[in-house]
């Protein structure tokens, strides 16, 4: 509790399942953080057995391992509303009454949590209560919250300007690699041209005999045309010519007399 010099105990609040664990998907699990013993701002996890730091070795037996406990029967130890925080002294009391105590942080972070991973109750990645504490000031908490998130904007940032970096290079690519790679652009688009010739032959297989007799008449009809089009074109450019020359042999009389 808060003293003459405003120090308080402060107690670590940890992901459920703070170990690397594939049930996070990949995603690191929720950052721990410290808070004052009487803030509601976390749920309930207890652990049994295990050997606690600082506490001496029992004098006859082996010390048990560590098992974790999220609920009792079917009911879960925070209670039948999941979203419900607790602070440091309720989330105690409900462990101690039941004959089990909080989890350390270094449980927490050991391979499965020390058995905490499970989907019990939810709380993979939801903050629980520890019982690691320390001596500290409102001001250190912030302190500490603060250099968290920096740490946590500092990793966004680099991911941002890797990704920039690698769109950057991508759209570089696609830009010149045509250029770049002429042999290769050359190859990709006679492949583009047989795949469209293939997509061609595909829908004329698909035709009746009607439908494809009437489309290769359709194809003569069109290609006539365009001969036709091309021999005009031809002949037109033969009398344009013809009239060019004719002009050539007028002389400069002969085009004063025009004039006049």
């Amino acid at each position: 509790d808060d003293g003459d010099d405003g120090k308080f105990l402060a107690y670590w609040l940890a992901a459920g399942c703070s170990a690397t664990e594939p049930r996070h998907h990949g995603e690191p699990p929720p950052r721990g953080h410290w808070a004052k013993a009487d803030a509601q701002a976390a749920q309930v996890q207890c652990c049994q057995g295990g050997r606690i730091e600082g506490q001496a070795l029992p004098e006859h037996g082996q010390v048990s391992e560590t098992s974790c406990h999220r609920r009792e029967g079917d009911l879960c130890l925070g209670g039948a509303d999941n979203s419900k925080l607790y602070s440091f002294h309720e989330a105690n009391t409900i462990c101690t009454g039941l004959g089990y105590r909080l989890c350390t942080r270094a449980e927490l972070e050991a391979e499965d949590s020390s058995g905490c991973c499970n989907d019990n109750c939810g709380l993979d990645r939801k903050l629980v209560w520890t019982a690691c504490n320390t001596t500290t000031t409102e001001n250190w908490i912030l302190r500490e919250r603060v250099r968290d998130l920096s740490e946590t904007n500092g990793d966004l940032w680099n991911d941002y300007h890797l990704n920039r970096d690698q769109t950057r290079a991508l759209k570089d690519f696609l830009v010149n690699w045509q250029s770049d790679n002429p042999e290769l652009a050359d190859k990709v688009r006679k492949a583009r041209e047989a795949e469209k010739e293939q997509e061609e032959a595909n829908k004329y297989e698909k035709l009746t005999p009607r439908e494809q007799w009437a489309l290769d008449d359709l194809s003569l009809n069109t290609k006539g045309l365009v001969d036709m089009i091309a021999k005009l074109g031809r002949t037109t450019d033969q009398e344009l010519q013809q009239v060019m020359d004719r002009v050539g042999g007028i002389s400069e009389s002969d085009w004063a007399a025009l004039g006049a």
